[in-house]
């Protein structure tokens, strides 16, 4: 089975921005390499190596009432 990797854009603030997941090393290191020449970020690799859900926090009910709003309109 073929490794899945999340892909992350370091800001320059310190905060991590989440981009893609991709199958296969040689494809994670290409993905990078492309993200790469159009940035002048750091990306990182992180592989995922379990389909189980650690943990989930509901969103707050504000978000879940401006979410329905939005679907619905």
């Amino acid at each position: 089975m073929r490794q899945v990797y999340d892909v992350f854009e370091k800001l320059p603030d310190g905060s991590t921005l989440w981009h893609t997941f991709v199958i296969g090393r040689f494809e994670a290191h290409r993905r990078l390499q492309e993200l790469a020449e159009h940035s002048e970020n750091e990306f990182i690799l992180v592989a995922v190596t379990t389909t189980d859900l650690a943990a989930a926090v509901p969103a707050p009910k504000r978000w879940q009432s401006l979410r329905k709003s939005t679907a619905a309109g």
